[in-house]
């Protein structure tokens, strides 16, 4: 058999050091991973500078022209934005960026984004008071206030554009105080937002039914309840006391009892329930249902005479009573899907069942 050579010359022995040249070809292939890896991150940067380039970005004629087409295609929210960023790459005079403003309050009006364009129009006369423009604002501004139901501040809107002095002059910058307590001096202005707040609590706790216009003429009329000269002192004056009593019953720490603190829970829980109820969606009752419900009961509408009434007398009822339905269904459906969620457990065999009612009774 041949004998086995093992040729060891270039291994090295424990503690030697291997010869300088055998290190080179190490070396020149590290420094050449290392120039690779930063030629990978230049171009990496090169790249994302070139996307940041002004050449990338539109131009303001391109940027114009978006606008009016996300405008015509009644896409408010992009079409708001790209002319805010017309107004940035343009930086036009006063004048132009007040008509600007004016045009975005439209495009928002349209798009029934109201508080959006009130806050434009307020803008477009805080950059300049644009003559041709101002009886549109005005008309504008009145007709979002309209929509939003907030009829006081419409009438503060009106007449702050209205009051004048006896020189002519706008009577607009001095407020007008009611009363005073203490340092608080309480203007209209003040009373008749809190006469919106009450409101708009008292409609909050209504249980759904009506759609919002039918709510803003509720809420019209309240405020118009509420602001009727002839009820307009002893409201006033209600309030004054109601703000007094309120006053004395935080300083004397009321609120920090505890049968009060077990009321004030108990009430929000309350109101919370109630809350969620009123966020389902609101049932739709078509005009065939309401053809339909009146077809299958019609001893329900059955006069004295025995005839039925016309369906044209009914139709409301017949309206509410499969809203109604509908709304409990939806309601009910709520109940059991938390049911599910909360992982809830009757114990039948412990809750005592409604006992029968007896013979006698009703």
């Amino acid at each position: 058999m041949a004998d086995l050579q093992f040729d060891l010359s270039d291994v090295p022995l424990k503690g030697q050091k291997k010869s300088k040249g055998s290190n080179n070809g190490l070396i020149f292939l590290l420094l050449l991973l290392l120039c690779s890896q930063s030629v990978l991150l230049y171009a990496v940067a090169v790249l994302k500078r070139s996307g940041e380039q002004p050449g990338a970005a539109l131009s303001a004629e391109q940027t114009l022209e978006l606008a009016q087409k996300l405008e015509n295609l009644d896409l408010p929210h992009e079409a708001v934005a790209v002319w805010q960023q017309y107004l940035a790459l343009t930086r036009p005079d006063a004048e132009k960026a007040a008509k600007l403003w004016y045009r975005i309050g439209m495009v928002q009006q349209d798009g029934r984004l109201y508080s959006e364009a009130i806050a434009s129009y307020a803008r477009s006369q805080a950059l300049c008071q644009v003559e041709i423009l101002e009886p549109e604002i005005a008309r504008r501004t009145q007709e979002c206030l309209e929509q939003l139901g907030q009829f006081a501040a419409l009438r503060r809107d009106i007449r702050q554009r209205t009051d004048v002095t006896a020189d002519g002059s706008s009577a607009a910058g001095a407020p007008e105080v009611l009363a005073e307590i203490g340092a608080w001096k309480i203007t209209r202005a003040d009373y008749e937002r809190s006469l919106e707040r009450q409101v708009e609590a008292t409609l909050g706790m209504l249980p759904p039914g009506s759609d919002s216009s039918e709510r803003n003429k509720r809420r019209q009329a309240m405020l118009q309840r509420l602001n009727d000269p002839k009820n307009f002192a002893s409201q006033f004056q209600q309030f004054i006391v109601g703000e007094l009593l309120y006053r004395e019953a935080r300083e004397r720490k009321l609120h920090e009892q505890p049968q009060f603190q077990s009321f004030l829970r108990l009430s929000e829980r309350r109101y919370l329930e109630q809350g969620l109820l009123n966020t389902l969606p609101q049932p739709a009752v078509s005009e065939a249902e309401m053809q339909f419900y009146y077809e299958k009961h019609p001893a329900e509408f059955q006069q004295e005479d025995g005839a039925a009434k016309p369906f044209g007398e009914v139709r409301e009822q017949i309206r509410q009573t499969l809203f109604q339905q509908k709304l409990q269904e939806s309601q009910q459906q709520l109940i059991a899907s938390l049911i599910d969620k909360y992982d809830v457990v009757y114990h039948t065999a412990r809750i005592p069942e409604v006992p029968e009612a007896s013979a006698g009774e009703p």
